[in-house]
């Protein structure tokens, strides 16, 4: 995965009985950088939306952590609209509950290693809200609900400018 994967994101919302699962993968430099967006929205145990291809994200406000020194965006948003189903889920960030270095739980030799090849991974996990909405076909919101939630960041590729 280190070869593929630069940077994900993924989270997992509720929202009375829709569930929302979320994510956006960045490939490494060789692969340009490419975006995999993930989004599936579900209601009760019927899938409704899983079509990447209706999916716009985007990441607004990003602040540097200050212990991994990779971007955090205090604002995701993922908006899948097919022409059928329009839902977006808004991601946000209130506080970073664990900020880890991947280099900390490797054995002294393997970090030595790590260090001297340039690896800088991070595993990030954040808490905040998230407000789901479903609109009607007329862009009316037909559902909201602001819930807590709980996603992650993971970073093993440099840090992208």
């Amino acid at each position: 995965m280190m070869k593929l994967i630069n940077h994900w994101y993924w989270g997992r919302a509720n929202i009375d009985d829709y569930t929302v699962i979320s994510g956006y993968i960045t490939a490494e430099k060789e692969y340009d950088h490419m975006n995999f967006p993930i989004f599936m929205v579900a209601k009760g145990d019927k899938i409704l939306v899983d079509n990447p291809k209706y999916l716009k994200f985007e990441e607004k406000d990003a602040f540097i952590e200050p212990k991994t020194g990779k971007p955090v965006p205090k604002v995701m948003i993922y908006d899948y609209n097919d022409g059928k189903n329009h839902i977006k889920a808004t991601y946000l960030h209130e506080k970073t509950i664990l900020n880890s270095q991947m280099i900390e739980i490797l054995p002294p030799i393997k970090r030595i290693a790590a260090k001297l090849s340039g690896f800088d991974g991070a595993y990030l996990r954040f808490s905040g809200a998230v407000k789901p909405e479903v609109f009607n076909q007329d862009g009316t919101i037909a559902k909201t609900h602001t819930n807590n939630a709980i996603w992650e960041e993971i970073y093993f590729g440099k840090t992208i400018k």
